[in-house]
């Protein structure tokens, strides 16, 4: 580069911040992503167990959420 070309340049914008902790600027964020994660999952496995429930009900057979929950954690 030129010396007319180097003097437009701006200079560094993380000079200025604060150094990052371990490559993570929000570990709340992060944190709380992680948590809704989790429920979404928990979601997740209760409607497919009971669609699972529902679907042997249809059929004649009755179980429990519990056994119809560790089926479908089994299967995933």
């Amino acid at each position: 580069m030129t010396a007319h070309q180097n003097a437009g340049t701006l200079p560094d914008v993380r000079a200025d911040r604060a150094p990052l902790h371990g490559g993570r600027r929000r570990p709340a964020v992060r944190r709380i992503a992680r948590g809704v994660l989790f429920v979404a999952q928990a979601v997740s496995l209760g409607c497919y167990a009971q669609l699972y429930r529902r679907i042997l009900a249809a059929l004649g057979a009755r179980i429990r959420f519990r056994l119809a929950a560790d089926v479908t954690l089994a299967t995933g």
